[in-house]
Order: C-alpha cells, then sequence, then structure tokens
C-alpha cells in the first residue's frame, strides 16, 4: 500500500513539474496582438517563431481593450488609435515603429473614369470604410486638397463589406475606397480598375513624403523587453525577406494561418508588391514623417488626436 501510495505521490509531482515548466515556458513567450489585412502579413513569418505567440483580430475594439489592459507585449495598431489613447493617459504603450504606408486606394471599373485629380468624384458616390479613423482622415484630406465637397460617401463597417457592394455588375456603387491585400483581391476576380493612390495625391498637394498608417506599439513595462527586441529584430528582418521574395513568402505563410490560406498566395504576393505599403521605419529615426501626419490628423479633425504626442511617446 505504502509503494502505491508513494508512486502516486511521485506521479502528480511529476506531472506537476511539468504542468509548471509548460507554463514557465508558454509565459516567455512575446505576445503579440495583430489586425487582420496587410499588418498580419508584415508578420506572418514570425508564426515559425517558438518565442512569439500572435493572436490576429478585426477591427478597432479588442485593440483599444488590450492597449487599456497592457494584456500584449507588443501591439501592432493604427497611428492615430495608438498616439491618442496616449495623449489621454489611456494606454503606456509606446511607439516603436511604423510598418504600413499608404495603403488606401480609391477604384472604379474600368467602364467609370476616375482621373488622379478625383475630379470625377463630384457628384458622384462612393462606398467608404474606417469612418472618422485612418482611412476616412485620409479620403477627406485628399478630398479637401482638391476642393471637392460634393462626393456622396457611405460608409460600410469594414472593407470587406465594401468588396461585396462594389463588386457586382449591377452594383449602384461606381467608386469604392479599398486597401490591400482587398485590392489585390478585385484585381484577382477578373476585375479591371481605374485606380488612384490617395498618398501620391496628398504628396502632391502637401510637404507630406508618405503616409503611415500602422505602427508597432510596445509596452514598456514588459518583463520580456529582451525577447521584445529580438522580435523586433525579427520583425525587420521578415519585412526585408517578403520585400524581396513575395512569392516565395506568400507560398510559406499560407502553411501557417488560415487567414493566409483564405485569401490565397497569389493574392498576397500582388499585394506585397503594390509599391511600398510594408516596410519597417523606426519610429524616433522618422519623427517628422509621423509629426507631419499627426497635423493632418489634427487640421482634419481635433477631437481625432487633439495634440502632438510628446518625445515620451517615443520607445527608444
Amino acid at each position: 500500500m505504502k509503494k502505491v501510495l508513494s508512486f502516486v505521490l511521485f506521479l502528480v509531482i511529476s506531472l506537476s513539474s511539468v504542468f509548471m515548466l509548460a507554463c514557465a515556458k508558454e509565459s516567455d513567450k512575446v505576445k503579440v496582438m495583430v489586425p487582420n489585412g496587410i499588418t498580419l502579413i508584415a508578420w506572418g513569418g514570425l508564426y515559425d517563431n517558438r518565442d512569439v505567440e500572435i493572436d490576429n483580430v478585426n477591427g478597432p475594439d479588442l485593440l483599444s481593450t488590450a492597449f487599456a489592459s497592457s494584456s500584449h507585449d507588443i501591439i501592432v495598431a493604427p497611428l492615430n488609435l495608438g498616439a491618442k489613447l496616449y495623449n489621454n493617459s489611456n494606454t503606456k504603450y509606446k511607439l516603436d515603429s511604423m510598418i504600413t504606408f499608404g495603403n488606401l486606394f480609391i477604384v472604379s471599373k474600368d467602364k467609370v473614369s476616375l482621373d488622379d485629380k478625383l475630379q470625377d468624384l463630384k457628384g458622384k458616390k462612393l462606398i467608404a470604410f474606417g469612418r472618422n479613423a485612418t482611412p476616412d482622415i485620409i479620403l477627406q484630406a485628399a478630398l479637401n486638397s482638391k476642393d471637392i465637397t460634393d462626393c456622396e460617401i457611405e460608409y460600410q463597417s469594414g472593407v470587406s463589406e465594401v468588396v461585396a457592394l462594389f463588386k457586382g455588375e449591377d452594383s449602384e456603387y461606381d467608386y469604392a475606397l479599398v486597401a490591400e491585400p482587398v485590392l489585390s483581391q478585385l484585381k484577382n476576380m477578373g476585375l479591371d480598375l481605374n485606380i488612384v493612390d490617395l498618398q501620391e495625391v496628398l504628396q502632391y498637394d502637401s510637404d507630406m513624403e508618405s503616409i503611415p498608417q500602422a505602427g508597432v506599439f510596445i509596452n514598456p513595462e514588459s518583463k520580456r523587453i529582451d525577447k521584445i527586441n529580438e522580435a523586433l529584430q525579427e520583425l525587420k528582418n521578415n519585412i526585408e525577406y517578403l520585400k524581396a521574395n513575395p512569392q516565395d513568402y506568400a507560398q510559406d505563410i499560407i502553411k501557417h494561418h488560415e487567414y493566409f490560406k483564405n485569401i490565397t498566395s497569389e493574392v498576397i504576393a500582388s499585394a506585397i508588391q503594390s509599391g511600398d505599403i510594408i516596410d519597417y521605419k523606426k519610429a524616433k529615426d522618422n519623427k517628422p514623417v509621423l509629426e507631419a501626419y499627426f497635423q493632418l490628423l489634427i487640421d482634419q479633425n481635433k477631437n481625432l488626436l487633439g495634440a502632438q504626442p510628446s518625445d515620451d511617446f517615443y520607445y527608444y
């Protein structure tokens, strides 16, 4: 009987040790929250990294919750969201880098004219997404720069809903606001499109070098700062690789997540090659670009940001 009890006790202790070790290893992982879309494509190669755990999400609500709760070591989010929460003292996360740029396009089907000065939008209906968020801000700034005040904009909850309403031959919408990888999905459907890059519109009418959109925000109180820095270096390397090898990268990441598989390697490779949408630039080394973008937000609507973030907003 004593031998049986001793064996049972040994077994319980052994299993407890294994469980505790597994939990310790799990807690050592760098937790990252990334929105679906072009930002997740930029992070796709890190699904292979055993020290990184990626949670992909749809929409801004979960991002805001993560900023407030400090649930993740790294949060990838629209720059305006992270900056506004920081300005309002609703988060401690600091901006490390920018990874997506100029990912907004107005499109029309080939039979409908669309000039690069957007004059064809006067008096027309445009279907869009991201009301009061980055897509809407950039769209409104571009329209204002061309003195277009009579374009009727109808907003949908997301870019997928825009595509669903725009793509049909009998669609009531001649013009749509889209972003990659959705733009490449439309092309992959065989649609002939007229395309205007809104970053180019704003570059022409202002001194803006580029339109940064998504940033990588760091929890400065994380206990895994060394591993966070390693993950950031891995992200930088990953982005350099995907830009140099878009087809190979696309074929590789569809094996790692159902999201990539569903949008297909062809669409992913096309989205990567759509200009310099994906890049890795340190925030502290590119403050003029960020300050120009934040000023654009303030000029469009002071409630969107309030003021330029202070120097301590930037992660060093």
